[in-house]
């Protein structure tokens, strides 16, 4: 049985249609087949349940979809799940192109299934925080791995910013 986990984190200065990622696939790290309709799957269900609390939908970003598609091939390459990796997730998104003063990340491991990651980040106090906290207005998405000889299942990233 694969190893499911979940971690949220949420990163602030004073306040404690996928895209492809060149960065990602230069390093030999794509998102695993199959799974590419299952980041749509997350995206669009971040947002039914944005609206369902008078939310406003968070657009996809480049910059962040990189940080996270990123961070997700760096975890599973490495066979590790931390929100540390790199300098952390707001040094990623600064680095990926992304200034903002709140943001935010979900990561989870070992689901095949968006709607499954979802229902986990959704019945978690941390990880439903994040992604209900109205200031946020963009969204990036990444999974990978598991790579070879590593355990655990796909990692999965959502990196959340008020703006980028």
């Amino acid at each position: 049985m694969a190893m499911r986990q979940l971690v949220c984190g949420l990163v602030a200065a004073g306040i404690g249609m996928f895209m492809s990622v060149p960065a990602a696939f230069a390093a030999g790290c794509a998102v695993p087949a199959g799974l590419d309709g299952e980041i749509r799957v997350v995206l669009n269900q971040v947002n039914t349940v944005r609206a369902r609390h008078g939310l406003t939908p968070l657009r996809l970003d480049q910059s962040l979809t990189q940080s996270a598609q990123g961070h997700a091939c760096t975890m599973a390459r490495a066979g590790t799940f931390t929100h540390d990796g790199n300098g952390g997730a707001k040094a990623r998104m600064k680095r990926a192109g992304c200034r903002t003063r709140l943001s935010g990340e979900n990561i989870a491991m070992g689901f095949s299934s968006g709607s499954r990651t979802m229902d986990l980040w959704m019945n978690s106090p941390g990880h439903r925080d994040i992604i209900l906290t109205g200031n946020f207005t963009h969204v990036g998405l990444g999974v990978a791995g598991p790579a070879p000889g590593t355990s655990g299942g796909p990692r999965w990233v959502l990196d959340v910013a008020a703006g980028c």
